[in-house]
């Protein structure tokens, strides 16, 4: 099952983490609190090839996050039989850029936040970066790829302040 080689993966990249990446990590506005809540952070060095990623030994380093269904395991959540979906990478020094791991469409970061908001009909922030949900402490989604930005259009039609801010644009 690839959650358990996604899981192993991550494990790796995990134990490559040092007290200067969580210096680095907290310098960028990434609390301690935060990389609990998105089921921890690794890093690990990576090749691109578009929007992919691979373990690459002599690559760049990136943080690496973990795509949680239904929800990250934390000590802030409960989730039974939680399954990493896909991996992520980030660098800091460029965050509007990440690559998937295996580029499993349709997947949101806080899935289960933008869930609860949708079935009570609460407002929820929609972050444009993984960096930004992280900055904001997990709270709210991130869409990943162009069918999440597909579905905001659709779902905020009706609201063109939600729309706007969606997309970063003047009001």
């Amino acid at each position: 099952m690839l959650s358990a080689f996604f899981e192993s993966e991550f494990d790796c990249a995990w134990r490559n983490r040092t007290q200067e990446h969580r210096e680095h990590l907290a310098a960028a506005g990434v609390t301690f609190e935060s990389m609990l809540r998105a089921g921890d952070l690794s890093v690990t060095r990576i090749a691109t090839t578009g929007r992919l990623y691979m373990p690459a030994p002599d690559g760049f380093p990136a943080v690496i996050l973990a795509i949680w269904s239904p929800a990250a395991p934390s000590i802030y959540t409960a989730v039974e039989n939680p399954v990493i979906l896909d991996l992520i990478a980030l660098r800091l020094d460029q965050p509007e850029t990440w690559w998937r791991r295996i580029g499993e469409p349709g997947l949101v970061l806080g899935s289960d936040n933008l869930d609860v908001a949708h079935t009570e009909g609460w407002p929820i922030s929609l972050h444009r970066t993984p960096l930004d949900w992280l900055r904001a402490g997990c709270r709210g989604a991130c869409l990943l790829d162009h069918c999440e930005a597909q579905w905001a259009a659709e779902r905020f039609a009706e609201d063109e302040a939600a729309l706007r801010a969606w997309w970063g644009t003047a009001a």
